[in-house]
């Protein structure tokens, strides 16, 4: 039988650091998916999206908005929301079975 499910929803929005916005690709995930999904986390402040107003960014996207400093507990905006950086994963595959993308939002 089925032993756990996942919704994902792919996701592409502009987000603003300061005076940067960009249009980047994303997933928007429930909180299963960090058990079905083994991305590396390189760093993180514990427990990563568990709330709506947080933010996980590729490793990638953390350095074009943050440069060599540290995104974590940095804010982006998307929207109307205020979201904190809580964790950073290493840059996924190319050939990863869900595309190109710069960052997860829990759902």
């Amino acid at each position: 039988g089925i032993a756990s499910t996942v919704r994902i929803t792919p996701v592409e929005v502009c987000i603003r650091t300061g005076e940067n916005c960009l249009y980047k690709k994303g997933i928007a995930a429930d909180s299963t998916f960090w058990r079905m999904f083994d991305f590396k986390k390189l760093d993180s402040l514990g427990q990563s999206m568990q709330g709506p107003d947080q933010i996980i960014l590729t490793e990638r996207l953390a350095k074009v908005f943050f440069g060599n400093a540290s995104a974590l507990g940095k804010t982006c905006i998307i929207g109307p929301r205020t979201l904190v950086v809580t964790g950073i994963i290493a840059n996924p595959p190319a050939n990863n079975h869900l595309g190109n993308f710069d960052f997860f939002l829990p759902m």
